[in-house]
């Protein structure tokens, strides 16, 4: 047997014995070329022969490769004319301790935008940022004062991966869904194989913002089934964000960073869920967050007409309490029901200041929001090639405003039905492998019992329905989808009455669009 190496200088090798004999290195050069081509002359009829055998391009290897696991964000075929991406949070590219609207910037064709109150906005195919839900657990967060969600203040440390569904995909998410949803889960999905595992995450960028986050997994196997807790804390501080090159302050710094930018977040979260042998299943969350924070106000504009606004406090807590049969197996085939309530409450202060200085309050806006949402949705198969589905909301929406002037309260309820079915038309075909056809329809209803001491606006009520259609060509890999549908949207509470600290003109005779 003959092995070629690459000894290091001062290496060679030892004459049989026990002592050491003479090294190769001690020896010059004209017996170094003469050995070596000794030593090829003799092993080239073994090595012409071994090369007969094998490949001069293979390779022999015993021994085990570690696994090689590569993550990224996917397309998946949703039925009924729409398609989803789904991506898991540990496969994208953002810093330690991460926000949602850090996770959603890296999310394929969601379009996210930071308006003048600081606040992230989401948008899909041109719509309006009220048109788009994000749901954690199955409860759509974005049923509350201003009918969406600010996700720039929401960490991800919890979140265990997001959903994204371009499109009115379904009539079962909701009142209010009409450019598509962000769905994103903190207790788990089922059949999650989950494993005892303990995390840790911390990171830096070149202005000084640090974060970290400490999250743990523990899975139990029981006699009735499994349980997986999941629990954890995360951290972050920055002193702003950078300044733009050739963009001046109205008020020099050698920070070169904008001014009134800087944050701070603290914030948890604790899960379990509990699968049981027979498919049923219940999941608990609950997550928090704490955050003082400042924004950028507007550039070239005197100082009593830009934005110069603080939070110094905002936080929200959600919890969310889910449970489901699992598939059973009626007299009329196979069905499925799923209930979920969420209790969300939360805290916004806003202080406006005089002059870019940030040292003398002119006014505030304090509020305070409790939103309690609940949620039952039901399947069930007709025949072989048919699903029926359903799904009720029901949201109680309360906001007190809190102004120099004194507290406002004001409350909005809505709800809504819808009702879809799914056909498989092909089946296993060879050009076209699947067709699949779907037709809902929804009613939704929307009322203000409390408008701040105004009249409060009328009932209102809208429908909706939705015909869509996706095929799979050949393989999987080409899928088309066609849809058509028609869903209203109601006012949101603020567009109907804030005044935004004179910000805005309140207009409560708004329709639903």
């Amino acid at each position: 047997m003959f092995a070629a190496t690459s000894p290091s200088p001062t290496s060679g090798i030892d004459e049989p014995g026990e002592g050491a004999g003479p090294r190769i290195s001690r020896l010059g050069p004209g017996w170094i070329a003469s050995g070596l081509l000794a030593a090829t002359a003799w092993i080239c009829p073994a090595a012409l022969a071994e090369a007969e055998e094998s490949a001069p391009d293979s390779i022999r290897f015993r021994g085990r490769i570690p696994e090689v696991l590569i993550q990224a964000p996917r397309p998946a075929t949703d039925v009924g004319g729409s398609a989803a991406v789904e991506a898991r949070i540990d496969s994208l590219p953002v810093p330690a301790a991460a926000t949602v609207e850090e996770v959603l910037r890296e999310i394929p064709l969601l379009h996210v935008r930071t308006n003048s109150r600081g606040e992230a906005e989401i948008s899909a195919r041109g719509s309006e940022s009220r048109q788009v839900a994000v749901l954690v657990d199955g409860i759509p967060i974005t049923l509350a004062w201003d009918a969406r969600a600010d996700v720039s203040v929401i960490p991800a440390t919890a979140l265990q991966d997001v959903t994204f569904v371009r499109g009115l995909s379904s009539m079962l998410y909701g009142p209010n869904v009409l450019g598509g949803i962000v769905e994103t889960r903190i207790a788990g999905n089922p059949g999650d194989t989950a494993t005892p595992a303990a995390q840790v995450t911390m990171g830096t960028d070149d202005v000084g913002t640090y974060g970290t986050t400490v999250t743990g997994t523990m899975p139990w196997g029981i006699d009735a089934g499994r349980l997986v807790v999941r629990g954890g804390l995360g951290y972050r501080n920055s002193p702003g964000d950078p300044l733009a090159r050739d963009v001046d302050e109205a008020v020099p710094s050698d920070d070169d960073l904008r001014l009134n930018t800087d944050r701070e977040n603290l914030n948890g979260f604790l899960s379990g869920r509990f699968d049981a042998d027979g498919g049923a299943w219940v999941a608990l969350s609950g997550s928090s967050f704490k955050e003082e924070r400042g924004i950028a106000a507007e550039l070239g504009v005197a100082d009593e007409d830009a934005r110069l606004w603080r939070y110094p406090d905002v936080r929200r807590t959600l919890a969310v309490l889910s449970g489901g049969t699992g598939y059973r197996t009626t007299p009329w085939g196979r069905g499925d029901l799923e209930a979920s309530v969420g209790i969300d409450r939360g805290r916004t202060d806003i202080d406006a200041y005089t002059t870019r200085a940030y040292d003398e309050i002119d006014t505030f806006e304090n509020a305070k929001d409790r939103t309690t949402t609940f949620r039952l949705l039901g399947d069930h198969t007709l025949g072989t090639r048919s699903d029926l589905r359903a799904a009720f909301t029901l949201a109680d929406i309360h906001h007190d405003e809190i102004v120099p002037e004194g507290t406002s309260e004001y409350q909005q309820r809505l709800w809504s039905v819808g009702v879809e079915n799914v056909w498989d038309l092909l089946r296993g075909g060879h050009t076209v492998h699947t067709i699949s056809l779907s037709l809902g329809g929804a009613y939704d209803v929307g009322e203000t019992p409390k408008a701040g001491g105004r009249e409060t606006q009328r009932k209102l009520d809208e429908w909706g329905g939705r015909l869509g259609l996706s095929a799979v060509l050949g393989n999987g890999r080409t899928v088309l989808h066609a849809g058509v549908s028609r869903r209203g949207r109601f006012p949101a509470l603020r567009e109907l009455y804030s005044g935004a600290l004179n910000r805005f003109v309140p207009n409560p005779d708004l329709e639903p669009e």
